[in-house]
């Protein structure tokens, strides 16, 4: 793969940013190196049931991280990435983010002990609740949008890697019978904690930011700047993180743990590609602020090379399936075969995706288009989400996300016709319009 991104860059860019690829590669390695040793202990020591509920409390947080993190990790990136070299600006912007997050963060948790004393679903795992909330707690506190946007991406990988491997030496000692689960629950909730105070640190010491009490004009403007994005990262978790969370309303924690299993599978294939989205996003601003123009050659290049290569994971995936599920998971969880063959063409999906939604899309200051898309087809797919795991269970489920990722590449590239970008030729627009 780095081949083919040493084809993608220009020379002078190419050493940073196959730099900033390799320190994301190596984290994104540890991050399914440690799943892959604790996954397949997990899934056989907790059981269907126990792992369901895993996967359903954090299913549940998961739309309080998206509230919290408001779109800030590509709009807060790109803002960073651009005044890097003005110190007085980026810790403006660093300022702004942090205080919103904490308010966020504090209005979260509130709306989530609301909904847990007020239903008997959520009351049974009220402890279990509470403590994933620790996961938005660190995630707000960790700063990856700051790292990312200064092109430091060495300090992401040191503590992720860290506080991993030690929560992952840990599962193995505090997790060994079903009812450990709420352990687990614990350590990954203290891991990323950990990880964000010490990120704060390394903000403070390394990079000379001291926090200001930020205007209320510049908390204003980068709410405005993360707005689309946040728009659209909740219509995404309508469809995509709510596949478990609905799943679990219609069904129980045995059939969400099988779906799962199966979707921690695909989950470990569609990041290996992470680390290349990370690394390139903010060259791709870069180069969009002097030309749209070239943007477009380059995003083909994605096309083409990273593209390929996610086409040859879902072959992997579909293929493989029964092998990767009896390997992974055990033979406990043989209802997931079906599952993962139905998920394994999201990897594909959802990097094209990328490239031509994220990469391209926000590069170019499409915020409007790019928030259209996502709103448009969450409306469709809620509900087409919500009716096919009524009546076809967890397979519905999986049937259902994938078809959302075909519309949301359809709207896409059509919105893209429509403003002129030409990609693909479809349906015969040929406007010219880069507003």
């Amino acid at each position: 793969m780095i081949g083919k991104i040493k084809l993608m860059l220009k020379s002078q860019d190419g050493s940073r940013i196959l730099k900033n690829f390799v320190s994301l590669s190596v984290l994104q390695g540890m991050n399914y190196l440690l799943p892959l040793l604790t996954v397949p202990y997990l899934t056989r020591v907790l059981g269907p049931g126990k792992y369901g509920v895993v996967g359903f409390t954090a299913a549940f947080i998961n739309y309080f991280k998206i509230f919290t993190d408001y779109g800030f990790n590509l709009s807060a990136t790109k803002e960073i990435s651009i005044h890097r070299e003005n110190k007085q600006k980026v810790t403006e912007i660093f300022s702004a983010v942090m205080v919103i997050k904490l308010l966020l963060t504090i209005l979260s948790f509130v709306i989530m002990y609301g909904i847990i004393i007020s239903f008997r679903k959520f009351q049974k795992d009220e402890i279990a609740y509470i403590l994933t909330f620790g996961l938005v707690i660190g995630g707000s506190f960790f700063p990856v949008w700051f790292f990312q946007g200064m092109e430091s991406m060495k300090y992401i990988t040191y503590l992720t890697i860290g506080a991993r491997a030690a929560a992952t030496a840990l599962t193995f000692v505090l997790v060994t019978r079903p009812e450990h689960f709420i352990n687990l629950i614990a350590l990954n909730s203290i891991c990323t904690m950990i990880i964000g105070i010490i990120s704060l640190w390394i903000v403070y010491t390394k990079f000379g930011i001291r926090f200001t009490v930020p205007s209320v004009s510049t908390i204003k403007k980068q709410l405005v700047e993360g707005w689309y994005i946040f728009i659209s990262s909740v219509s995404t978790v309508l469809y995509s993180s709510s596949t478990i969370f609905i799943l679990g309303l219609f069904t129980n924690d045995v059939v969400v743990g099988y779906y799962q299993g199966a979707d921690k599978i695909k989950q470990a294939v569609e990041g290996l590609f992470s680390p290349v989205f990370q690394a390139i996003y903010p060259y791709v601003n870069k180069i969009a602020q002097k030309s749209k123009e070239e943007v477009i050659r380059f995003v083909k290049k994605e096309i083409l090379y990273i593209g390929g290569l996610g086409l040859l994971s879902f072959i992997t995936l579909y293929l493989g399936a029964e092998l990767w599920v009896d390997l992974i998971l055990g033979k406990k969880y043989k209802e997931s075969v079906d599952i993962l063959k139905i998920l394994s063409l999201l990897p594909f999906l959802v990097t094209l995706g990328n490239i031509i939604i994220v990469q391209f899309m926000l590069s170019v200051g499409m915020q409007k288009d790019f928030s259209f898309v996502y709103v448009s087809s969450s409306i469709i797919g809620t509900g087409l989400m919500v009716l096919l795991t009524y009546y076809f269970d967890a397979a519905g489920t999986a049937a259902s996300i994938v078809i959302i990722e075909i519309i949301v590449l359809i709207v896409a590239l059509y919105r893209m016709q429509l403003r002129g970008y030409q990609l693909f030729q479809f349906w015969g627009v040929r406007k010219q319009n880069h507003g």
